[in-house]
């Protein structure tokens, strides 16, 4: 990366199965480094926000402050 890794992008597609909308998802992000892949992040939300059709922003939290945002959109199977 040519911006220390200030602007990652992982364009990951991820597929599993739900059960309910009230049920709660968890996301941990890492960077993947070398010699230690460190935590970057996390966040939960409700399944209910991946039923529509519009992507949604998520603020990924590290010892209790925003270090960073990504970008959600789900997609009925």
């Amino acid at each position: 990366m040519d911006d220390a890794g200030r602007n990652p992008k992982w364009n990951e597609t991820i597929s599993f199965p739900v059960s309910g909308e009230e049920d709660i998802l968890k996301i941990t992000c890492f960077d993947e480094d070398l010699i230690l892949d460190a935590h970057v992040g996390q966040a939960d939300f409700k399944v209910k926000q991946l039923l529509g059709d519009k992507p949604f922003w998520i603020k990924l939290d590290f010892k209790s402050e925003v270090a960073a945002e990504i970008l959600i959109k789900g997609k009925l199977l």
